[in-house]
């Protein structure tokens, strides 16, 4: 979900007259915190599947992730749009750290959207002993959805402050007047 919130949004950054490359001239703070958490995640997720070792610290792994993440989010917290990506993190790091390092992913959810699910050093089945299932993977995004998932409100917060991010980036700089520019969200 969080590449096609990019895409979306880069394709609204241009519909606004924005440019791609002032992405670019945006300093973002802890970028490489940000990409490492993203590789951990990633790699930790790919990995459970086969390797027992990911299995079982996938969830220490996990929360080393979302720490990494929140470090990064604590050196831009100067924009508004980042908080949204860290307040999605938030709950999304509040059910899984609650779940023994694990997001909890509802089987209603990913029948409905067509998936199949077994349990992995990141992700376990919703049951009854379950903490804070309100914020788990419970949101099915089903065919005719190009690339069916099962998301969370912490994904959906999450990607709207990367969209608000891209949108600001690419509009926020644009034209002459540079970064003295601001966006929409903007209070007068």
């Amino acid at each position: 979900m969080l590449m096609e919130g990019v895409l979306l949004a880069v394709i609204i950054g241009w519909v606004r007259g924005g440019r791609l490359e002032n992405i670019l001239e945006f300093n973002l703070k802890g970028v490489s915190l940000i990409f490492f958490a993203m590789f951990i995640r990633f790699f930790t997720a790919g990995m459970s599947r086969s390797i027992d070792f990911f299995m079982v610290y996938g969830g220490g792994l996990q929360v080393l992730a979302y720490l990494l993440l929140f470090w990064a989010i604590w050196q831009n917290r100067d924009r508004r749009e980042i908080w949204l990506v860290g307040g999605g993190s938030f709950l999304n790091f509040i059910v899984i750290a609650a779940n023994g390092g694990k997001m909890p992913v509802c089987p209603q959810a990913v029948h409905k959207a067509g998936l199949s699910l077994t349990e992995t050093g990141t992700h376990v089945l919703l049951n009854e002993t379950t903490r804070s299932k309100i914020l788990a993977d419970i949101i099915a995004l089903p065919p005719p959805y190009p690339l069916p998932m099962v998301i969370s409100l912490g994904d959906i917060i999450l990607v709207l402050g990367v969209m608000l991010f891209v949108q600001q980036s690419m509009v926020g700089l644009a034209g002459k007047a540079g970064k003295d520019k601001e966006l929409v969200f903007k209070n007068n």
